[in-house]
């Protein structure tokens, strides 16, 4: 038979094994809410830095572009002179860069990206046009 002394050890060892498992229980669920709260801050400010990067790239694109062109068109500057190339590259090079780092705003990134081909194909052919000294108003 068991003596008092054995049963006071086994009853000792039992509250610390329950205590060790009260924590982990309590422990894991807190450390599985830090992780998916990190991964999930993470992905945040994924999404908002690439949102600054086309904020970045809309007045590039709705104004800069076009009044370089306007002002080559009227003769104030030439399209080297008004950088159109250069901002072209620019917003292409950077669409580019969000297209390969992030694969599921892919389809957008795309249809903006050849949007912007398309820009390039425009400003080519008022470029070619105004080379052969033809108006821009026949294009």
């Amino acid at each position: 038979m068991m003596n008092k002394r054995e049963k006071t050890r086994s009853m000792g060892s039992q509250l610390l094994q329950f205590s060790r498992l009260l924590t982990v229980v309590l422990a894991v669920p807190a450390v599985i809410s830090l992780v998916m709260m990190l991964v999930s801050s993470s992905i945040y400010h994924h999404t908002l830095s690439q949102m600054e990067r086309v904020a970045q790239l809309q007045p590039v694109i709705k104004t800069d572009i076009p009044e370089a062109v306007w002002y080559a068109v009227a003769g104030r500057t030439s399209f080297e002179e008004g950088n159109v190339w250069g901002m072209v590259r620019q917003v292409t090079d950077t669409l580019d860069d969000m297209i390969l780092a992030d694969e599921s705003e892919g389809l957008s990134l795309t249809i903006a990206r050849r949007t912007m081909d398309t820009m390039a194909g425009y400003i080519t052919q008022i470029e070619t046009e105004m080379a052969n000294r033809m108006p821009v108003v026949e294009l």
